[in-house]
């Protein structure tokens, strides 16, 4: 069955300016009560000119880095922002996702950064935490900026020591694919995908046979292949450190069962393909395509690209799995707007930085869902194969934001690699990221 694909990339939704309204000419013979409403009706005018003034008093440049993706989409999206505010400038750079991190850093280490950051969310909090990001504590409050409209996870990567240090924008997490046709063939019922890890092995079970594998494993990229087993430790809440972040937590048996039962789907069950270790998550979306995977996880941007491959693909969504007993779970993405230490138009980066991040303007700014909770009743996110993927962020657990989490993935990825591949069990792989994940934090 075609499914219609809402495209999230549109055009700007403009905010709408301030202006007061009313008669300037009354009628001759009008009232005297008529007269207090006009009198009222040009106070409360010029009450409204005064803040439009206060408020497009901001001006100057302000420079902000963003992602290649979005060249071409800044100018039209920031139409309503030069209509509020028309003395502002906004200079942007745009840096491609190779290597984009590393520039952040060098430039905020060097005391060279922008005014505004366009960053991934794993990536706010160690930058506070070295002092380049200003705290915004106090721009939030006098803009009235409604943090309770944010998801839950947004704002957990937001806040440190009692300081918010970005804004959120851009929500995502991942959700169950799953063949339906490939359902039904297997007896399964098409409209009842599994929900919870232990009922996904016994329908990818069910489901393997031939050239069709029940579930995707990811064994070839540090970040796909971790945030799956992530995603069941989180399930059996477990963290993988402890709260200042200064020790290892994950090797725990909560910790140890989660991860066993990710590798045992390959080593045990062999319900995964056995080119496992050479397999992304590009990998896996273009076998569930071609129907040779029944089952994978991954985000909504998976959608259009499955839908382009195979026009009539009966596919389904669903929550990412829980153990039973617990709830769904699963890492999350997504992407914060900083303001950096040196930036010297603090005023004029923040609206902008406000501006992108607002329910109106974030829902076209993110490639995927805006943070903002009430952004969810837009017409862009109507479309039916969305809906959970917008309810799974309620469910989404961000990364600690430790300043050696990518060495952390690094580590744990390789593990997870000498377990796939049969040179260590998953007890002593565990065993051994705890050490060298310990080792990572003490320097």
């Amino acid at each position: 069955m075609k499914r219609r694909m809402v495209v999230l990339l549109a055009g700007c939704m403009v905010i709408t300016a301030l202006a007061g309204c009313g008669n300037t000419k009354g009628e001759e013979k009008a009232s005297k009560t008529e007269g207090n409403e006009k009198q009222e009706d040009t106070e409360k005018k010029e009450d409204i000119q005064k803040g439009s003034d206060a408020e497009n008093s901001v001006s100057g440049e302000v420079t902000m880095w963003t992602g290649t993706w979005n060249d071409g989409l800044m100018d039209t999206l920031l139409e309503g922002f030069y209509k509020e505010y028309p003395d502002v400038k906004v200079n942007f750079e745009y840096l491609p996702w190779d290597g984009m991190e590393d520039k952040y850093l060098s430039a905020l280490q060097a005391e060279a950064g922008p005014d505004v950051l366009d960053m991934a969310i794993a990536w706010t909090i160690p930058y506070a935490s070295m002092g380049k990001l200003q705290k915004l504590d106090e721009y939030i409050e006098k803009n009235s900026i409604d943090v309770s409209d944010y998801y839950e996870g947004a704002v957990k990567t937001l806040y440190v020591d009692g300081s918010y240090y970005a804004l959120p924008y851009r929500s995502e997490t991942m959700c169950l694919f799953y063949n339906k046709d490939l359902f039904e063939t297997a007896g399964l019922d098409p409209e009842s995908p599994p929900a919870t890890w232990e009922e996904l092995r016994d329908d990818a079970v069910k489901l393997t046979g031939g050239d069709v594998y029940g579930f995707g494993l990811c064994g070839s990229n540090a970040g796909n292949t971790t945030a799956q087993f992530y995603s069941m430790m989180f399930s059996k809440e477990v963290s993988l450190l402890n709260e200042d972040m200064t020790e290892a937590a994950f090797n725990t048996k909560d910790g140890l069962d989660a991860f066993s039962f990710w590798a045992d789907l390959y080593l045990k069950d062999a319900v995964v393909p056995k080119s496992v270790l050479e397999n992304d998550n590009t990998t896996n979306r273009n076998l569930f395509a071609e129907g040779k995977l029944a089952m994978f996880v991954s985000g909504s941007y998976d959608i259009e690209p499955i839908m382009e491959a195979n026009p009539d693909m009966n596919m389904g969504f669903a929550l990412c799995p829980g153990f039973e007993g617990e709830t769904s779970a699963a890492q999350l993405g997504g992407w914060n707007l900083g303001m950096s230490n040196t930036c010297k138009n603090p005023d004029a980066a923040f609206a902008l930085m406000s501006y992108l991040a607002s329910p109106e303007v974030s829902v076209d700014f993110s490639s995927t869902f805006s943070s903002c909770k009430s952004a969810v009743s837009n017409e862009k996110y109507a479309d039916e194969s969305l809906k959970v993927f917008i309810e799974a962020i309620n469910y989404g657990v961000p990364l600690p934001g430790s300043p050696h989490m990518n060495q952390i993935t690094d580590i744990l990825y390789n593990e997870a690699q000498a377990v796939l591949s049969g040179s260590k069990d998953a007890e002593t792989a565990l065993a051994d990221a705890e050490v060298s994940v310990n080792k990572a934090l003490d320097n």
